[in-house]
């Protein structure tokens, strides 16, 4: 299976086949799939533990559409605008199949700003080539499932394409996070980006998120 993945020394390519880079706004079709949101959705709470009385989780994802990774087990990044120590849970589900791929609990004390998920710390792996839709939830009121703050977004696991391999290995290191997302594979490109933050001071990441209208902090 190919992967592009990323490591302090930078990009880590491995051959493989997907569908050209360009294509990637069809993957909305698979959106087609009862359940799966069709872009990432955000939740907010009026009321809460924040400073100000409002607690918001995103998810590091695209606004619309379907974001690729190809690894099978990439980080995923979430943000929360304050400090939270209520039960967070991350979910994985296939839309059309009734038990979900992960549902796992995460550390209990979450800092506000960026967090992140690593799958291969849990040894989840996603399916090739098939969507499918992960969620974070924060547990407000145990006993009213319908309080929590829950967040989603589609993500699909589609081994890269030669060309774009070729095409991250010849740009400069400060735009192959560029490339990757222009091609669809965002979750690649936010891991890339997170790596190389101690070299561009977070430019590279920052662009990202405007680009996607995610803020970090509150």
């Amino acid at each position: 299976m190919a992967a592009l993945g990323t490591a302090a020394g930078g990009l880590l390519v491995r051959s493989g086949q997907a569908q050209p880079a360009g294509q990637q706004s069809q993957g909305t079709d698979s959106l087609r799939n009862r359940g799966a949101p069709r872009g990432r959705v955000g939740a907010a709470t009026r009321g809460g533990p924040g400073a100000d009385g409002m607690l918001t989780l995103d998810l590091v994802a695209p606004l619309r559409g379907v974001g690729f990774t190809s690894i099978e087990q990439p980080s995923l990044y979430y943000l929360l605008s304050g400090r939270a120590t209520q039960p967070m849970r991350l979910t994985i589900s296939t839309p059309g199949q009734s038990r979900p791929l992960a549902d796992l609990e995460l550390p209990r004390v979450r800092p506000a700003g960026l967090g992140v998920f690593r799958l291969r710390d849990r040894t989840v792996g996603l399916t090739p080539n098939l969507l499918h839709v992960w969620s974070v939830a924060l547990v407000l009121d145990s006993n009213d499932p319908s309080q929590d703050l829950v967040a989603s977004a589609p993500i699909e696991y589609r081994p890269a394409d030669p060309a774009l391999e070729r095409a991250v290995r010849e740009a400069p290191l400060q735009r192959r996070s560029t490339v990757l997302a222009g091609a669809g594979y965002w979750y690649d490109a936010v891991e890339l980006a997170q790596a190389n933050r101690d070299r561009d001071g977070g430019a590279a990441l920052n662009e990202l998120l405007v680009r996607e209208e995610l803020h970090i902090g509150g």
